[in-house]
């Protein structure tokens, strides 16, 4: 895509809610949120896609070309670009490829991935379970976007709106350039429900209505705000009630300092206690079972230790739910085992 290309791009972003817009405005993706969407939207500002994501759009041919040795009974197509259903201009999707299988009229969409690690991702072949608070097989974040493009082609193709009937999706994910693992979604009615209900109404009130959703804790949202006003220079006096955002800055970075300490204090009696051995079961004091893992590295300045710590899968099953339709009931229960 050249630097043109990418300019009008970006344009036809702003116009609608797309499937990566999605996790940032439900609060869901840890790199960006509300606010930093808002300012896209809004008065087009946007932070830099950054290393990893450039390299992550360099390899996706590479990873839909994985996806379709594995499937060689599907054909692997490049959709049309940005795609937005009638009737709801104001959502869009772009996904990554297109499945089409043999005797089937409607795609399924396939959202493509790059991660450098095996965090937040289950085994290869697993049914895609949100990543929350007790675990699942794929990152939430990815798990919305992916949903939110299989809406966005139901529509497309079949002008159904949000079909309770069964339907599927695709994410595939290369993993430090050495794992392929696929994953299916199967559509869920009720998620997609909420996640349009929620989406509608952010886009009406903060984008139609121009009104600024509040300041979060994202990465993007500081890198938005670094770039926002230039070199810093002058002295103003700061609205009324802003010491309150100086006094917790302060009490946090303190905190921050003592449980860095802490932390490092506590990894250096693992490593102690691990000795050569590579990992090792310990029984928390709730009783849960834990195991710990050492894994040496090699830095700039020689090699060093990182600890992993991660529940046994037979236990992680994930009950938390990711949404609430308009009556609070959540659109995700724990899941039966499989």
């Amino acid at each position: 895509m050249t630097p043109e290309e990418r300019t009008a791009w970006l344009e036809d972003r702003r116009l609608s809610l797309g499937a990566s817009d999605v996790p940032q405005v439900l609060g869901l993706s840890r790199w960006g949120g509300p606010w930093q969407v808002w300012a896209s939207k809004v008065h087009g500002i946007d932070s830099d896609p950054g290393i990893p994501a450039r390299v992550g759009l360099a390899l996706e041919d590479l990873v839909a070309e994985l996806f379709a040795e594995r499937c060689p009974d599907a054909e692997v197509a490049m959709p049309p670009g940005l795609v937005r259903p009638e009737g709801d201009a104001w959502a869009h999707a772009t996904p990554d490829r297109w499945v089409l299988w043999p005797g089937q009229d409607a795609p399924e969409a396939l959202q493509i991935k790059t991660s450098r690690s095996a965090k937040g991702w289950g085994p290869d072949g697993s049914m895609a379970i949100p990543d929350t608070e007790d675990g699942g097989t794929v990152p939430a974040a990815y798990y919305v976007q992916t949903m939110w493009e299989m809406w966005i082609t139901l529509r497309i193709h079949d002008e159904q709106g949000i079909p309770a009937g069964a339907a599927r999706g695709w994410l595939a994910v290369l993993i430090g350039n050495a794992d392929f693992r696929v994953y299916q979604l199967e559509w869920d009615p009720a998620l997609v429900r909420a996640m349009v209900t929620r989406c509608k109404a952010w886009w009406e009130a903060h984008v139609i209505g121009r009104e600024a959703p509040p300041i979060d804790s994202t990465y993007a949202c500081g890198d938005v705000l670094a770039g926002l006003h230039g070199q810093p220079q002058g002295v103003i006096a700061l609205p009324e009630g802003m010491g309150t955002w100086v006094d917790v800055y302060l009490r946090s970075m303190r905190q921050r300092r003592t449980y860095d300490r802490e932390a490092r204090q506590a990894k250096n009696w693992i490593l102690e206690m691990l000795g050569g051995a590579r990992s090792g079961l310990v029984i928390m004091p709730n009783g849960e079972r834990i195991e710990v893992s050492r894994h040496l590295r090699q830095g700039r300045s020689g090699p060093y230790n990182t600890i992993s710590i991660r529940t046994p899968p037979a236990s992680r099953r994930p009950t938390v739910p990711l949404l609430e339709d308009e009556h609070g009931i959540p659109t995700y229960r724990a899941m039966e085992a499989r």
